[in-house]
């Protein structure tokens, strides 16, 4: 079997469409998903804050900085030790946007990487996107048998 004959992709995409002025991360969604043993954590929320936050010890951000009240603040970023420590081996292409700039300029908070998660290789990519009605989009892609796979039953 070629890796392509075994690709399974799932995406989510799910957007707020509460009225808001425009601005870059506008509306209110907070979506939670399973990665690993882990979970991953999205959302705009209260007045101009946003995260994509991995619910891991320490609940690091990613690029190591969030929206609260409009200003972007720094925090501990995600790490290839805090992936491994949801289950995940071989962590690779460890790619991160953080909050930067002003909330009304960034459209776009969220990582990605490549890793091993029970012996099935994968990659994923969590994001808050979009100008207005900002939502959050969760991709994941199995290289293995969607049996070995990590979220073959699971729910977003």
């Amino acid at each position: 079997m070629t890796t392509l004959s075994k690709l399974l992709s799932v995406s989510m995409f799910a957007t707020s469409l509460m009225a808001h002025p425009v601005v870059a991360l506008d509306g209110k969604t907070e979506v939670y998903t399973k990665l690993g043993d882990c979970h991953v954590r999205a959302r705009v929320y209260g007045n101009q804050s946003a995260d994509v936050t991995l619910q891991a010890p320490g609940d690091p951000t990613s690029g190591g900085s969030l929206f609260i009240n409009g200003k972007a603040t720094g925090f501990r970023a995600i790490t290839v030790a805090d992936l491994e420590g949801c289950g995940f081996s071989q962590v690779n292409n460890l790619q991160q946007h953080g909050a930067t700039g002003s909330f009304a300029a960034d459209d776009n908070i969220g990582f990605q990487f490549s890793g091993i998660y029970g012996g099935v290789p994968v990659s994923f990519h969590a994001a808050l996107i979009g100008a207005s009605n900002t939502g959050a989009k969760f991709t994941y892609a199995y290289f293995g048998s969607p049996s070995e796979n990590f979220g073959s039953s699971r729910t977003d």
